[in-house]
C-alpha cells in the first residue's frame, strides 16, 4: 500500500510539472513555409534535426498537389521555387494577404510575376546567393547535404524574420557545395563521385580496390549523364540498374551527374579525345551547350 501511494504521488508531481512547464508559443516561433516541387523528405528531416527546431515552425507544400486551400496568414518567411502561372494562381491571393501581413517572400526562378517578392534569384550558375547555394545543395544522399538543409532553415529564419529578439544568437554553417561529378555505385570511396575522368579511370581500371567491373579500353564505353537532383535525393535505382546492365554486357560505363555542363572534362581524356562510343541522356531537358566554349 505504501508503494502504491508513493507511485501515485510521483505520478501527480510529474503531471503538475508537465502542466506548469510553458510550451513554446506561436509568438516565440519563426513560422517558415517552403513551396517547391519535391523536397519534402529532406525539409521534413531538417525541420526536426536543426538545433532550433522548437523555435522554427516549418511548413512544406509540394507543387505536385493543389495549393488552393493552403493557409499562409501567420507566416514570417515564405520561400518558393519554380512556380508556373497556373500553380501560382492557386494561392496567389493567399500570398498577397501574407505579404500585406508582413511576410517576407523569397523566390528562386519562378515563371510568374514576382514583383511582390522581397528577394528573387535566377538560379544562374555559378550561384551568387546563399539562398541558391543552400537550396541546390540539399539532399538525403550525403550527411553534408542533410546539414545544408538544416542550416538553410536556420538561415531563412534568422536572416528574413523580424523576430530578431529570438534569432539574434542563432548560428548556422555556410553551405557545402556538391559539384558535378562521375558516379559509380560500387565505389568504396568515402564519397561516391569522382572529380574528373582521369581520377575515375584510375579507380575503374584497378581490380584490387573493391568488387567492381574493371575498365578495359578495348571494350565499348557508354557514357551516361543525369541530374544532380537525382543523386542528392538518393533516386539512383534507374542509374544503378542501367550501369549494372551495361557492365553485364561487357561495356565500360562513365556515368555522371550534371556532367553535361562540361562534356570534355568528364567524357574525354586530358588530350580531348573522347572516351565514350555513345551517350545515354537521362536529362529531363534538351542539351544546350551553346554557352560553353568549343561547343554549339
Amino acid at each position: 500500500m505504501q508503494h502504491a501511494k508513493m507511485s501515485i504521488l510521483v505520478l501527480s508531481v510529474l503531471i503538475m510539472l508537465a502542466v506548469a512547464m510553458p510550451a513554446v508559443s506561436a509568438a516565440e516561433q519563426v513560422n517558415v513555409t517552403l513551396i517547391t516541387y519535391n523536397d519534402g523528405e529532406v525539409i521534413n528531416y531538417a525541420k526536426d534535426a536543426n538545433p532550433y527546431n522548437d523555435s522554427i515552425n516549418v511548413t512544406y507544400h509540394s507543387t505536385m498537389f493543389n495549393l488552393s486551400e493552403i493557409d499562409l496568414s501567420n507566416q514570417d518567411v515564405i520561400f518558393t521555387y519554380m512556380l508556373w502561372a497556373s500553380k501560382y494562381e492557386e494561392f496567389s491571393d493567399e500570398l498577397n494577404k501574407a505579404k500585406a501581413n508582413g511576410s517576407v517572400l523569397i523566390d528562386i526562378t519562378s515563371y510568374v510575376n514576382t514583383s511582390i517578392y522581397d528577394h528573387t534569384f535566377t538560379a544562374s550558375e555559378p550561384y551568387q546567393s546563399k539562398d541558391e547555394k543552400y537550396f541546390f545543395n540539399m539532399g538525403m544522399q550525403e550527411e553534408f547535404l542533410k546539414e545544408n538543409a538544416e542550416n538553410f532553415l536556420v538561415y531563412l529564419a534568422k536572416n528574413y524574420s523580424t523576430k530578431t529578439g529570438l534569432t539574434d544568437s542563432w548560428v548556422y554553417e555556410d553551405p557545402i557545395l556538391l559539384p558535378e561529378g562521375i558516379y559509380h555505385p560500387d565505389s568504396n570511396e568515402d564519397v561516391y563521385w569522382f572529380d574528373n575522368s582521369s581520377e575515375y579511370i584510375t579507380w575503374y581500371q584497378n581490380s584490387s580496390n573493391g568488387d567492381h567491373f574493371v575498365y578495359n579500353s578495348s571494350k565499348p564505353t557508354i557514357g551516361i549523364w543525369f541530374h544532380k537532383a537525382d543523386y542528392k535525393a538518393g533516386n539512383m535505382e534507374i542509374v544503378d540498374a542501367l550501369i549494372s546492365d551495361l557492365e553485364s554486357k561487357d561495356c565500360n560505363v562513365i556515368a555522371g551527374f550534371d556532367t553535361f555542363l562540361n562534356i570534355s572534362e568528364y567524357y574525354c581524356d586530358e588530350n580531348g579525345t573522347p572516351l565514350v562510343d555513345c551517350m545515354i541522356s537521362l536529362k529531363s531537358f534538351g542539351l544546350d551547350v551553346s554557352k560553353y566554349e568549343g561547343y554549339g
